[in-house]
């Protein structure tokens, strides 16, 4: 009696084991650059939420991208910009929380001032409709593209505020809409 329970509590041991092993990463901190990185830092402390219950969505993936600070991707596929230098990707923790930690970034040489953005590629989250972005800052926003965030839903206008050591903070909340509505 004592063998079969032992080798049943080593076959459930081993499931939950192998269920721990297909788990999204639990790694909710997104490093796009070094401290040797040329720009002004930029933490950007973020929530996903479901549009419906407002609870927060936890192993959420978010894959990012942006330009450096003289506004240049250097994407490793030139046809591709989503494969820039500054990419990756982040998951929500079980609160729905996730921080990026990058510089910000560059304006375009062939576009008007006003125009930062870091890409938001992707939002997946099981059983929510997938989404997408573009992060901007409100100091740096011109008009016609905060009417075209603001009338798109496309783009997330956040503030951001310097702390004593340089560092630019801000605050994003996304709500995704559940596949069943």
């Amino acid at each position: 009696m004592k063998k079969w329970l032992f080798s049943l509590i080593l076959v459930l041991l081993a499931g939950c084991i192998n269920q721990s092993m297909v788990e999204k990463p639990s790694n909710n901190i997104l490093r796009l650059v070094t401290s040797e990185e040329p720009g002004t830092p930029l933490t950007i402390n973020g929530v996903i939420l479901d549009q419906i219950t407002n609870k927060p969505i936890p192993g959420v993936e978010i894959y990012l991208y942006q330009a450096d600070d003289g506004g240049n991707y250097s994407p490793a596929d030139p046809a591709d910009e989503s494969t820039a230098r500054l990419h990756g990707i982040v998951w929500t923790d079980h609160d729905g929380k996730f921080s990026l930690h990058t510089i910000l970034p560059g304006e375009y040489d062939e576009t008007q001032d006003g125009n930062r953005h870091i890409h938001i590629e992707t939002i997946q989250a099981e059983g929510y409709q997938d989404k997408g972005g573009l992060i901007l800052f409100d100091h740096n926003v011109n008009a016609s593209v905060r009417t075209w965030a603001l009338d798109s839903g496309f783009g997330y206008i956040i503030e951001v505020k310097e702390n004593e050591q340089g560092v630019l903070h801000g605050q994003l909340e996304i709500k995704l809409e559940p596949k069943d509505t």
